[in-house]
């Protein structure tokens, strides 16, 4: 060990050639033997970094290069292990504590990963863990992803997140509790346009798989999310005059209710259950990735692919429904232009369409409805 000179490195994944600059073995010609690598042997964490390593040298070797004028990965092993505790502490609270849908476990997991890079690229290296974290470090992120000019829906997400880290971990005095405070703006939600998918029956028929064929008649009739209309189990949802959504199946881990009005839904509900019994949309043998693949190769090749559309259908005529006009997505009046009677019906049939969407903000209507 006393023979290599260590240098401060680049992150992982970054290239340097070896020089008056960089740490390499004087001695032993086996590069990846030698001390000049970095290896990790006493923790898992360590393993993906420890075989791409060696894939590198075993990458350089077939080329032909001489020892001397290999290119190397080399890394700051006390800078990799800090950042690598702060993915890993996210990491391990996503796993014990896996509320709400695969979809939102999933991108909670993503984004969290991205907020602990970003941390470590603006040079906070020592957060070890999620109880570590304070609000110089919310305010540095808010800041980047302002000056980088990210959506404001995807920072509001983010921030989500981290409000999730904070209720779990317990350490909720590193961030706020509304985005106010950081100067993030309103999201600009669109308005007035008309983005409703109509299932038609003929393509729904073409759907060869009879679980994927139910499973998005499912979609149609109660406006759920596709997640929601596949982990659907009938036998349990089905109270007769309403569907119950378990927290599980839901974005956001939210449960909910839907009510049953139509002999269309009832017709469907009773179809889906003669199907599935005591199971969900999902075969027995299958998981829900795999499951998922063939419900997206099978909706693209009938034509039906952008299936959140239904849900936009099913929210619109809803709201004709309870309001008894049409919403300004598909022609009604406007904000502007409402008596104050068709006002207040406006608002009661938003906020029932959004209860039953799975919201809980009225302003989040907009983007199914208009305004």
């Amino acid at each position: 060990m006393d023979d290599v000179i260590h240098k401060p490195a680049p992150p992982f994944g970054g290239l340097r050639r070896y020089g008056d600059n960089v740490s390499r073995p004087r001695d032993d010609p086996q590069v990846c033997k030698s001390e000049g690598c970095v290896f990790f042997s006493h923790t898992e964490r360590r393993a993906r970094q420890r075989r791409c390593v060696a894939r590198l040298e075993w990458v350089f070797i077939l080329c032909g290069c001489a020892a001397q004028d290999r290119v190397i990965a080399v890394f700051d092993v006390r800078e990799m292990g800090r950042v690598r505790s702060l993915n890993w502490s996210f990491k391990t609270l996503c796993d014990n504590h896996q509320d709400g849908s695969f979809a939102t476990h999933n991108f909670r997991r993503r984004s969290l990963n991205l907020c602990a890079n970003t941390l470590h690229s603006l040079g906070f290296k020592g957060i070890k863990n999620a109880d570590n974290l304070k609000p110089k470090h919310v305010d540095a992120l808010v800041a980047h992803w302002r000056q980088n000019d990210l959506a404001v829906a995807t920072i509001k997400n983010r921030m989500a997140d981290l409000r999730w880290v904070a209720r779990v971990s317990g350490n909720d005095r590193f961030i706020r509790p509304e985005n106010d405070a950081y100067g993030i703006p309103q999201r600009a939600f669109s308005t007035n346009e008309d983005r409703s998918v109509e299932f038609e029956r003929d393509a729904l028929d073409a759907i060869p798989d009879p679980h994927v064929r139910l499973a998005a008649e499912l979609q149609a009739e109660f406006g759920l999310r596709r997640e929601e209309a596949m982990k659907f189990c009938p036998s349990f949802a089905d109270k007769g005059n309403l569907i119950s959504l378990k927290g599980s199946w839901t974005k956001g881990g939210k449960p909910r209710d839907v009510p049953v009005r139509t002999e269309s839904q009832r017709a469907t509900l009773d179809r889906a259950r003669a199907l599935a019994g005591n199971g969900s949309m999902i075969p027995a043998h299958k998981s829900y990735a795999t499951h998922l693949k063939l419900f997206e190769r099978q909706m693209e090749t009938v034509g039906l692919g952008r299936t959140h559309g239904a849900r936009h259908l099913y929210a619109q005529n809803r709201f004709e429904e309870l309001a008894g006009f049409k919403c300004p997505a598909k022609g009604g009046p406007t904000a502007k232009q409402l008596t104050d009677e068709q006002r207040e019906r406006d608002q009661f049939a938003r906020l029932t369409v959004s209860r039953e969407l799975g919201h809980e903000r009225e302003a989040i209507t907009v983007v199914y409805l208009g305004r």
